[in-house]
């Protein structure tokens, strides 16, 4: 059953995540350091450290949610199953958990930008699948998604490590391309397997 625990730390600075999932899957993960805006994101899947301290894929997206004006992080993934690797992730018998699509579409209903951040290893059926999920819901209060750039495969990248110069993200918004003409062809390929509407700026009722 799918529950809220709230973690706190003491000493050495603040850490209260809250945590919406059980031991198997995390649904998101929920960080607030300051009264604002926060920033949605899709990784590729949860690490069971996370919810026990910053580990560095945290700390390299708090900078980044920071220098971008937000007050806090909301963390979901294109799978909810809580692994170490890939590796693991891939003799899952259930990776993507359940449910785990209507935490995503809620994510992009609570948040005005939607950072896609999943990295390569995506597959992309299922990267495609979600990235149609989040625009359709992001385009019905006028949202935005965005990427830090694109790897070699097409899909979002991951965060860099060791990277420390200012990031500005690519951005695709909602009612701002009329007929999708002047959209980076990256975009058109990730929404690839979904039917879409460029007229309507939303995808249909089926998803690859």
């Amino acid at each position: 059953m799918r529950h809220i625990i709230d973690i706190h730390h003491d000493g050495g600075g603040a850490w209260a995540p809250q945590v919406r999932g059980d031991e198997h899957y995390r649904f998101r993960l929920s960080l607030q350091w300051d009264r604002g805006p926060v920033l949605g994101v899709v990784g590729l899947y949860p690490t069971p450290g996370a919810v026990r301290r910053w580990d560095a894929g945290l700390w390299r997206l708090g900078r980044i949610a920071k220098s971008w004006g937000y007050a806090g992080l909301a963390i979901a993934n294109l799978n909810a199953r809580i692994v170490e690797s890939s590796d693991e992730l891939a003799n899952a018998d259930d990776p993507v958990g359940p449910g785990n699509d209507d935490e995503l579409r809620q994510l992009a209903a609570e948040h005005e930008f939607v950072l896609l951040a999943w990295g390569e290893q995506a597959e992309p059926a299922r990267a495609c699948s979600v990235a149609a999920q989040l625009w359709r819901e992001l385009t019905t209060h006028g949202g935005a998604l965005g990427v830090l750039g694109w790897a070699a495969n097409g899909q979002p990248c991951a965060l860099a490590r060791g990277r420390t110069a200012p990031i500005v993200p690519h951005s695709l918004t909602a009612g701002a391309h009329p007929g999708f003409v002047d959209v980076d062809q990256h975009w058109a390929n990730l929404f690839c397997g979904a039917t879409y509407s460029p007229a309507a700026g939303v995808g249909g009722g089926r998803y690859a």
